[in-house]
């Protein structure tokens, strides 16, 4: 091993003992292993005339193998889930991103 390889492995060392230190509420996705799984796919959804609140539980019961997660600080979220799935949540959203949101029937 050089010295570079060597340097990684003890910042990743370090790492993962910090997140194994912090309690369970401070990041519950990382200490549940939540990220350990592949999902497929990871996009994020940027919205610039729907609130994301109501996009998101409108699509949510229809694609139940899709995580989706707030964005922090803009309007809209982020989706994981497996590819297909994802790809036709983004070809939705043009259509979901008014205001107000308009209603869709379930099948």
């Amino acid at each position: 091993m050089n010295q570079r390889s060597i340097s990684r492995a003890a910042r990743l060392a370090s790492l993962l003992l910090a997140l194994s230190a912090l309690p369970a509420a401070a990041c519950p996705e990382v200490r549940s292993g939540w990220f350990r799984v592949n999902h497929g796919s990871r996009q994020e959804v940027l919205l610039e005339n729907a609130p994301a609140d109501p996009v998101i539980q409108l699509l949510q019961p229809r694609y139940t193998k899709v995580r989706f997660t707030r964005h922090p600080t803009m309007n809209g979220f982020y989706l994981n889930g497996p590819e297909s799935e994802v790809l036709q949540i983004r070809s939705q959203v043009p259509a979901l991103d008014r205001s107000p949101v308009p209603k869709v029937t379930q099948p």
